[in-house]
């Protein structure tokens, strides 16, 4: 049972700064993102997940614990359980053993000669492994040595009946009878990718990503195509064949001939992958969720994958109460800095939570919906919710403010513009003069301070300074998403534009992008502390100097996160990001900025990963570069005079790059399509 996944950006890089860490808020789920590989043991539930490394679980896939000591390489790509030794394959540093139930794990590669593995299978003591290049090796000593036994071919998938081995790959599978001694090749199946596989017998499941289902039941001589479409996982449970396919979970007692949809509660989630020991069946899918069965699939239940599993697209804090905002799950609650979350959506009708507000004891909740939008009202703490939308001529609320009594509401129709209301919502009016055109009717964001409301458009950035009775126009460049104030300082982050400051309140702006990116989302100012939260190059930055420069701060994150929304309490700091909801103290990171000036380059910030024609680079402007083919062969090198380098000469398949400059090197992994 195998499925393949895409791969995306390792980025390896040599004599990182260590900072204060960043640390997740609630540690006993999964993360969110995709669980490629599961296994059983006895009451051990073990998880394998891209970019995230081994998680176990000991009560059903309640609470999880990370179990990565001695894991080079968190992006594991298969699990295998042979007695009391655990073996992970890894995408990029071969294969892995545990002998205590995962605690530590010690590289086993002797002999392996690609350290790209896709699978592992086992037969009696005899342990397989599927690489993406130099097809299948062998062990019989536990991982101490291999020897390859089919070589020079892409192997994604095994599926092991008896003594009979079959390893997938592009259009072919390959068949073993004797234990991976000898191997013949199947016939043709139009499938590009063989990405899961299942053997009963002569009987031989082939499920490809794309193309369906393919069954032979002549060992591979012919293929009949089923009418199924993206398979993702197949596996053999008392001669049944469970099939996870388009969302759905099927089953066939019948070698295939006919198929019937499990009873599974959770099709919105793509299973990426399937265990069964005994009567106890899991699915592992995407954000994290786990699904598991202890009747063989009859009925099932799911464990809680907390907050990470939805996108937080807004938080509000008052006190103890760190409300979040969610892409189309509605509001969440924590009353313990994040550790436990409770839902808050009685009254609310679905729709994106795209801003939140409070002004004492209510809380103002804004949906971006033009049906069953608009502005909801709680006074409980968001046990309940009323919508307040008399004199709202749009439902799209994309932004809302507090000022004193005063409730400002901003759309982006592009044509309604600002609202303002001064009974807690109970009624609006339009406040649109000065606002001239249809993008400056969008409004993006709201930045208050003393009499001065600023907001952020389509159009540029206006001012009132009279509760929005009246808005001039004060700077045009800026696709402007948050401000931030600090003393007589007002900043503001313009995706694709970086960072702009003003001292003269919106009369001028200049640029302060001294090692940032210009993917800037939010910004937030803790005294004379100025926190950015960026979508590339990735991660949080930090200015101590009035925005003069910035520094990275992402120690405690994984590679590649993307920071939307920063909020601050107190003496801690909380970012929202694609992988999940993260704290840190603010006085730690400020410690962590005395570090040498080249900080900001410990990892390459190179996208997009994988790449079709270009590279962008443009940080390394004046460094050289060499790429690398899978054999060691440099196929392309040069000086970085551009934003970009050119990698549409290159064929597909994977690549290491290393820039470097005065003695400092980076090397990361990219992937040609």
């Amino acid at each position: 049972m195998k499925k393949i996944i895409l791969l995306t950006c390792l980025i390896l890089s040599f004599g990182s700064t260590v900072y204060s860490q960043w640390q997740k808020c609630n540690s006993t789920i999964l993360p969110n993102g995709e669980i490629t590989c599961m296994a059983i043991n006895g009451k051990n539930l073990f998880a394998g997940l891209y970019g995230r490394g081994v998680f176990l679980s000991t009560d059903d896939g309640v609470t999880w614990t990370p179990k990565n000591s001695g894991l080079t390489d968190l992006n594991i790509s298969s699990l295998i359980i042979n007695d009391s030794n655990i073996f992970a394959g890894t995408f990029y540093s071969g294969i892995f053993l545990s002998t205590d139930k995962g605690y530590s794990w010690t590289q086993k590669n002797s002999g392996l000669t690609d350290l790209m593995v896709n699978d592992l299978a086992v037969i009696d003591n005899n342990i397989f492994a599927g690489t993406m290049t130099r097809g299948v090796f062998l062990s019989t000593d536990k991982g101490e040595s291999w020897s390859q036994k089919l070589r020079d071919t892409n192997i994604i998938s095994f599926a092991v009946c008896g003594s009979k081995i079959c390893a997938g790959s592009f259009f072919h599978i390959f068949i073993s009878m004797d234990k991976g001694q000898s191997w013949t090749k199947s016939s043709y199946i139009p499938g590009t990718t063989i990405n899961s596989l299942a053997v009963i017998g002569d009987t031989i499941f082939a499920g490809t990503r794309f193309d369906g289902l393919y069954i032979s039941t002549d060992n591979g001589a012919s293929w009949v195509q089923q009418q199924f479409k993206n398979i993702f996982a197949l596996i053999i449970c008392d001669n049944q064949i469970f099939m996870a396919a388009d969302y759905c979970l099927y089953f066939s007692t019948d070698y295939g001939k006919s198929w019937a949809k499990k009873q599974f509660e959770f099709e919105t989630y793509d299973i990426y992958s399937i265990a069964v020991s005994g009567n106890i069946m899991v699915c592992g899918c995407w954000g994290g969720l786990i699904c598991l069965s202890t009747d063989k699939g009859e009925t099932w239940s799911k464990n809680d994958p907390g907050i990470d599993h939805y996108e937080i697209v807004s938080l509000a804090i008052n006190d103890s109460n760190i409300f979040a905002g969610t892409f189309y799950s509605g509001i969440f609650l924590s009353t313990d800095k994040g550790y436990s979350w409770a839902p808050k959506n009685s009254g609310l009708n679905s729709a994106a939570v795209r801003s939140l507000a409070i002004s004492g004891n209510n809380i103002f909740a804004g949906l971006d919906n033009p049906d069953s939008g608009g502005v909801f009202l709680s006074t409980d703490n968001g046990d309940s919710w009323t919508q307040k939308n008399s004199g709202l001529t749009s439902h799209a609320i994309t932004a809302l403010a507090v000022k004193d009594s005063n409730i400002f509401a901003g759309t982006f129709d592009h044509k309604s513009g600002v609202f303002l209301s001064t009974d807690n919502g109970s009624s609006w009016t339009q406040k649109n003069s000065g606002l001239y055109d249809y993008s400056a009717l969008s409004v993006l964001c709201f930045g208050i301070r003393n009499n001065y409301v600023f907001i952020g458009t389509g159009g540029g950035i206006f001012l009132s300074t009279d509760n929005g009775d009246n808005w001039i126009f004060k700077f045009a460049n800026c696709n402007a998403r948050s401000f931030a104030f600090s003393g007589e300082n007002i900043y503001v982050s313009s995706y694709g534009g970086g960072v702009f400051k003003s001292t003269d309140n919106g009369e001028s702006w200049t640029p302060k992008n001294s090692g940032i990116s210009p993917g800037v989302f939010t910004l937030v100012a803790s005294g004379n502390n100025i926190f950015a939260g960026t979508g590339w190059p990735y991660g949080v930055y930090l200015s101590t100097n009035n925005g003069d420069s910035w520094t990275q701060i992402n120690s405690g994150f994984p590679d590649s996160i993307l920071v939307p929304i920063l909020a601050i309490n107190g003496d801690e700091i909380y970012a929202a990001t694609n992988e999940g909801l993260y704290r840190a103290k603010i006085e730690d990171l400020i410690k962590g900025v005395d570090v040498k000036e080249d900080a900001k380059f410990s990892k390459p910030n190179i996208f997009p990963n994988p790449a079709s024609d270009y590279i962008y680079a443009s940080q390394y402007i004046g460094w050289e570069y060499q790429i690398y083919d899978l054999l060691g062969n440099c196929v392309l090198s040069g000086l970085i005079d551009s934003e970009s380098i050119n990698v549409s000469a290159l064929s597909t398949g994977f690549y290491t790059i290393r820039i470097y400059k005065e003695g400092k090197q980076l090397v990361g992994k990219v992937m040609k399509q």
